[in-house]
């Protein structure tokens, strides 16, 4: 199911949650982590998604969907 069907499923917090998934990934490889605004402003379609956090929003709106189905 591609993100932007996952995005029903938004939650308030979604944003923190997925920042921290998101940034545990990038401070390993010595990345700059991201802001919860910055996810929030992505995945709320005002900010440029990467791939790296289109792939661990979608792998957490499915997860979200298998619960509440």
């Amino acid at each position: 199911m591609e993100l932007s069907n996952l995005l029903k499923f938004k939650q308030h917090g979604d944003a923190v949650r997925i920042a921290s998934i998101v940034n545990k990934s990038r401070r390993e490889r010595g990345q700059k982590a991201y802001s919860a605004e910055a996810i929030r402003k992505m995945l709320n379609g005002t900010r440029t998604m990467n791939d790296e956090v289109a792939e661990i929003a979608t792998r957490y709106y499915q997860a979200q969907s298998a619960i509440m189905n």
